[in-house]
């Protein structure tokens, strides 16, 4: 009785999609952490914990896009506040 070579199964490929999209949540919310720790203050005062606990949980990328547009781009409110400072 011979035995049936392994077989990618479609099931095989979503668990491994699932995986790696847990693992990139993962490093985008460390990343995401220490950026927001050195930030003086964040949006509605969040803390940097919720938006590391946001990309595990909502997906990196998603989170990552988020988060770069309130604080780092050019639309944030920082920037307006920051030159009316000078």
């Amino acid at each position: 009785m011979e035995s049936e070579p392994f077989v990618f199964s479609f099931s095989f490929f979503v668990y491994w999609y699932y995986f790696a999209w847990a693992i990139l949540g993962l490093f985008a919310g460390i990343w995401i952490y220490k950026d927001a720790k050195k930030m003086p203050k964040l949006f509605l005062g969040s803390k940097p914990i919720w938006w590391a606990i946001a990309a595990v949980m909502l997906g990196g990328v998603w989170v990552i896009f988020v988060y770069w547009l309130i604080h780092h781009s050019t639309i944030s409110n920082r920037i307006v506040a920051e030159n009316e400072n000078t």
